[in-house]
């Protein structure tokens, strides 16, 4: 959709609502990161993940490297999703997105991406 400012110029917005597609993946989540999805939606604009866990909170971020943790100063620890939580976010198909959760633990979520 075409937007004019008062100015007289235009930008583009895109409505994350409007869609041409999707998918959704059941997944689960280990102590071991894991790409999710492991193959993006091709021409995916927007990603959603929800924690069913009532208990165990998992953790993403854009590299395998990812961590489980809330150690201050860390580059590696993932955004968490807490438990019955869900995220999402205007993420393309070129984003990568890792998830992985404390030791010991696997955690069931669902994944859905938008195009």
């Amino acid at each position: 959709m075409k937007v004019k400012t008062l100015d007289g110029s235009q930008f583009t917005v895109i409505d994350s609502a409007i869609t041409v597609g999707g998918s959704n993946h059941t997944l689960q989540v280990t102590d071991t990161a894991s790409k999710i999805p492991n193959t993006p939606r091709e021409n995916r604009n927007t990603l959603a993940i929800q924690n069913f866990s009532t208990t165990d909170t998992i953790y993403i971020g854009t590299s395998s490297s990812v961590t489980a943790g809330r150690n201050i100063g860390s580059t590696t620890d993932g955004w968490e999703i807490g438990p019955l939580e869900t995220w999402n976010d205007l993420v393309t198909e070129d984003v990568d997105i890792w998830a992985i959760t404390d030791t010991g633990k696997t955690v069931l979520i669902k994944v859905l991406e938008k195009e």
